[in-house]
């Protein structure tokens, strides 16, 4: 069909995180946006595998320290590495809600704002 876009083969999951995870472990900073360059992926798939690989690090953490910006505390998220019942410390900024970090503590997690 000519005039369609060309869509690239699919890439196994575990290759595609094991691109990922090279990428992200040797590199200091890398773009979802400029992962999804990579045959095979999308910024859906890029950002599934982010939080796999955030999930496996946060398995094998003795404490898991978690930063937010303080805009997204007290709001609602469609998913994410983990839930509040995984992390020992949060660390956020002056934004959040200070409610919500009211709750978080109760919950038994360490709420500090930078």
């Amino acid at each position: 069909m000519e005039g369609l876009p060309r869509i690239a083969a699919a890439v196994p999951a575990k290759l595609r995180r094991e691109r990922i995870r090279v990428i992200v472990c040797e590199g200091e900073y890398t773009l979802v946006a400029d992962l999804a360059e990579l045959p095979g992926t999308s910024e859906v798939t890029v950002r599934s595998d982010l939080d796999a690989l955030k999930r496996r690090m946060l398995r094998a953490a003795r404490c898991r320290v978690v930063a937010v910006d303080g805009a997204k505390i007290g709001g609602v998220a469609l998913a994410g590495p983990c839930g509040l019942d995984e992390v020992d410390q949060l660390v956020t900024g002056a934004s959040a809600d200070a409610e919500a970090l009211r709750v978080i503590a109760e919950a038994g997690v360490e709420a500090r704002v930078a």
